[in-house]
């Protein structure tokens, strides 16, 4: 073999071990996104990572590419029939990863003057007052002309719902949270803009006490960009109608009534999932519940 045959084969071996021997530093997200209550496909949602947004097609897929490995990601998904969702991903393999979301439909579409009183009633049980005037438009504006809510009350009791959950339940300082009944007010124009309400002119909220609570509980909004549960005051428990009654201040997220675990408990959530990691839909398969231990302080 001559000198430069022998070269090139080195150089060929060499080049050959630099690729195979180089590490996967990205890896793309594939998956499903489905209806909670009757297992079909959703089209059209959107989930968001970052700056990248992709769209599911009509078997409801969905690939979210180049997420680096060991990097966290705050992943939203999106759909004006659907409550939104929020969840934090990290990818530690260097494989691509399947991750199906199954989301709970909103409350049924109610048409109302902006300039009026309103009252809208919760999907599940529970209502929203809303004063007139209340509404605003993306820039802050306010806004006055006909509005179209859904609003849903998410029973963490009701089988299913709780896997589809707006967002995990941890607090924004990393407590784990017990859910008492989360909702969420959905509010646009009739043309599909997004409006949210002023702050000066907060929504009274009555929620279904549905763990016959005989005290007042946290309230918390979601951090979609966090991905944690922001306390933002209490409701306050109301004996002669057994609701919880509160305030909350923007409708952009979703509100939980939470209290944190006791800290002489731990609280794990356990989620049935099937081989490919997708909750179980299955009434006996499919509910995330609270264990309570005791641990020595």
């Amino acid at each position: 073999m001559s000198i430069s045959k022998s070269l090139s084969a080195v150089i060929f071996l060499y080049v050959t071990f630099m690729f195979c021997s180089c590490k996967k530093d990205f890896v793309n997200l594939n998956g499903k996104i489905f209806n909670i209550t009757n297992q079909t496909f959703i089209e059209q949602a959107k989930i968001s990572i970052g700056g990248t947004t992709v769209q599911t097609n009509k078997n409801g897929e969905y690939k979210m590419p180049n997420l680096k490995i060991n990097t966290e990601y705050i992943l939203n998904i999106e759909h004006k029939d659907f409550v939104s969702i929020t969840r934090k991903i990290k990818p530690n393999l260097a494989k691509d990863l399947t991750a199906n979301f199954p989301l709970i439909p909103r409350g049924e579409e109610q048409i109302f003057n902006s300039t009026d009183s309103i009252i809208s009633s919760m999907k599940g049980g529970g209502r929203i007052i809303i004063k007139p005037n209340s509404f605003i438009t993306k820039e802050s504006k306010l806004y006055r002309g006909e509005v179209v809510i859904k609003a849903t009350f998410i029973n963490p009791k009701e089988n299913n719902l709780i896997i589809a959950s707006p967002s995990t339940f941890i607090s924004s300082d990393n407590r784990p949270l017990q859910t008492f009944g989360m909702f969420e007010v959905y509010a646009t124009t009739v043309e599909g803009e997004r409006l949210d309400i002023s702050r000066e002119k907060p929504i009274l909220v009555e929620m279904p006490n549905i763990s016959q609570l005989t005290n007042n509980v946290g309230l918390y909004y979601l951090n979609t960009i966090s991905g944690f549960w922001v306390n933002n005051g209490i409701l306050t428990y109301d004996k002669p109608t057994n609701t919880l009654l509160g305030q909350v201040t923007s409708i952009s997220s979703a509100w939980n009534a939470d209290d944190p675990c006791a800290t002489t408990l731990v609280c794990i959530r356990i989620q049935v999932v099937d081989g490919s990691s997708t909750p179980r839909p299955r009434a006996d398969a499919s509910r995330i519940f609270f264990m309570y231990l005791v641990v020595a302080c």
